[in-house]
Parts: C-alpha cells; structure tokens; sequence
C-alpha cells in the first residue's frame, strides 16, 4: 500500500447486512465523508429482489474531507452496498486519482 500512489478507479460491495431477523427495514438517508476530484457512486440494492435499488452519484472537488447527505428512502429485508469511484480533473472518467471514501453511513428504521 502506497498512500501517494492512488488508483485511478476502484469499487468495493458488502456483503449483505442484515439489521433485522425476519423483518423489513426503511433505509431512509446516506452519509459519505469524500475527498479528491472526480466521482462516486453509491448504490444500495436489495439482496433478494435485483431490481429494487437506489443510487446516488456524488461529484466531489477538494483536497479537503467533504460531507455528503441525501435522502434514499429504500425498504429491504437485507441491502448491500456498492462504492465506486473515479479520478476526474477536468479531462474525463478515470484520468486522475480517485477520490477517497472516508465512511459512509445509512440511517435506517424497522418497518
């Protein structure tokens, strides 16, 4: 590992988490702590049912660790998470080093 040698794109998915046993859980908002230039796209997906998702691309310009908050409002048994991102300066997709996810965060209720 080489913190000054980034890649120009990666992208991680969790395994599934599982909040509830046998329940239906609201994730209601998102949180990402980003820094660099270029992309991120999150997606949450429904584990069981493939074309329940929610997707948020977040662009993001600063040397500096930037919050990031929207609204989701996605109802799962279980959900996993995917983070992609990509390196922009200005030249297109993947032609500078991605930025970097700090943490994310998901505020959810049991429904």
């Amino acid at each position: 590992y080489e913190r000054d040698d980034l890649a120009y794109s990666y992208s991680w998915q969790s395994h599934p988490l599982w909040l509830t046993q046998n329940r239906r859980v609201s994730v209601r908002q998102g949180l990402a702590a980003l820094q660099g230039h270029g992309q991120v796209t999150i997606t949450v997906f429904d584990v069981s049912e493939s074309t329940n998702t929610s997707t948020q691309i977040l662009e993001i310009d600063s040397d500096n660790i930037e919050n990031f908050r929207w609204d989701i409002g996605f109802d799962a048994e279980n959900f996993a998470v995917t983070i992609s991102s990509s390196g922009n300066t200005g030249s297109g997709p993947g032609t500078a080093e991605a930025p970097l996810v700090h943490r994310v965060f998901f505020g959810w209720a049991s429904s």
